[in-house]
């Protein structure tokens, strides 16, 4: 199940991101933004007018409301590329402790540019992708993930897929839900990782809570063409999330 739509954007005001990005340095502590700059943080969200931003913020991640589970964040053009980096990082910490999960030389941020001369898959990639979650192989699934956009696709943009996962994957029968929550998939790799806990490879692409309800699905579009999971997938004849 994917819908194709304009994305539903929350605007930063010009000078609470302003505030955030002078309050704020991007200092790290081991993997983590330091706690002096997350305090830093939440200390301007705390003042007026941030509850209607954290509130908008809320309404567009809770996954009990349809459709949600996502937001676009619009941080103010004008400001310098490091001063969006602490704003956007401002605005995560009211959701937790922002981490980096790729090690870039104690980067809170991945510093290297797009470019198409990079596979469209990767970190880097450009132009379209096919629907994904982040991290799907590691034993701690981030509960959020942020992608920082400073300039426009060079490959021209357009528009987001967004896919409802888990009403897809119950729309298939029984039959493949089991077989998709056997630990047997892989994708890509997951060495080196910070904060998402060992690589889980194989790892179910369903998997239940101990209260036996769908926890999170771990779907990655890359899957398909991984050779390491051709077996499973030739078996797999139920509707398959596109």
């Amino acid at each position: 199940m994917v819908r194709t739509e304009d994305p539903v954007r929350i605007v930063v005001p010009g000078a609470q991101a302003l505030a955030l990005a002078r309050a704020c340095t991007l200092e790290v502590d081991g993997h983590r933004w330091s706690e002096a700059n997350v305090a830093a943080a939440r200390a301007v969200l705390a003042a007026e007018g941030g509850s209607v931003l954290l509130d908008a913020l809320r309404r567009r991640l809770d996954r009990s409301i349809p459709s949600a589970g996502w937001a676009v964040l619009a941080l103010p053009a004008r400001l310098e590329d490091e001063q969006l980096q602490r704003a956007a990082a401002g605005i995560l910490a009211a959701l937790g402790t922002p981490f980096f999960s790729i090690s870039e030389a104690g980067r809170l941020w991945i510093s290297a540019e797009s470019t198409m001369a990079k596979d469209e898959s990767s970190f880097g990639g450009t132009g379209a992708q096919a629907l994904h979650i982040d991290a799907p192989n590691v034993e701690a699934v981030p509960e959020y993930t942020s992608l920082l956009v400073l300039r426009p696709d060079p490959a021209g943009g357009g528009a987001s897929l967004l896919g409802d996962l888990r009403a897809a994957f119950a729309a298939t029968g029984e039959a493949n839900r089991a077989a998709l929550r056997q630990p047997v998939f892989f994708e890509g790799r997951a060495e080196g990782l910070h904060g998402v806990g060992a690589p889980r490879m194989p790892f179910p692409v369903l998997e239940d809570d101990e209260q036996g309800q769908l926890r999170w699905v771990q779907w990655g579009g890359k899957m398909t063409a991984d050779q390491r999971n051709a077996p499973r997938l030739l078996s797999w004849t139920g509707s398959q999330p596109r």
